[in-house]
């Protein structure tokens, strides 16, 4: 019972850090220019964009049935 209990504390830290990583990524390509991006607004991309298949990959080991997230 204590390991369901744990398991689930992990899944919805992880869902709530995976909403947030998305949230920032939508923030950031919201605040992007149409023209002269910079390396470093590449860079913060690649990395928000890391985090948030890395959160993906752990949600899926963690419950292995359930529905990938949304992309959308």
């Amino acid at each position: 019972m204590g390991e369901t209990d744990s398991t689930h504390r992990r899944t919805e830290g992880l869902r709530k850090e995976l909403a947030e990583l998305e949230k920032q990524l939508a923030s950031l390509k919201a605040a992007l220019p149409v023209h002269s991006l910079s390396p470093a607004m590449f860079q913060q991309l690649d990395d928000l964009e890391y985090q948030i298949k890395q959160k993906r990959a752990a949600l899926e080991q963690e419950n292995p049935q359930s529905d990938p997230p949304s992309n959308e």
